[in-house]
């Protein structure tokens, strides 16, 4: 599955991970919280006790975020692969070497 990863202190990155929960939690080194983008058709995976346990990410969409961000598609029985249009503005960003460390990519 092809997801967006953010991990502190690093720029966001596409990954290619097997689609289990078991891998969800050793991303994000805990038990899995599920937001959604207002922006794209997506959903953020972060965990579920990062501000308290994990550094400072960054702020998306007008939320703080602790730790490694995954970004995947539409969640439904299962995790899918991130949406065309996130996945077309990471690669247009990376084209132009905008992504950064301390931002998401939008």
């Amino acid at each position: 599955m092809k997801v967006i990863v953010k991990r502190v202190g690093e720029a966001p990155k596409l990954m290619d991970i097997p689609d289990t929960l078991k891998c969800m939690q050793r991303m994000v080194d805990g038990y899995v919280a599920v937001f959604g983008s207002r922006v794209c058709n997506g959903n953020f995976v972060v965990n579920e006790d990062g501000a308290y346990m994990c550094e400072y990410n960054c702020t998306i969409e007008g939320h703080k975020f602790y730790g490694t961000i995954v970004y995947t598609g539409p969640f439904a029985y299962e995790f899918t692969d991130a949406d065309k249009m996130a996945l077309k503005h990471f690669r247009a960003q990376s084209l132009y070497g905008n992504l950064r460390k301390d931002a998401w990519i939008w």
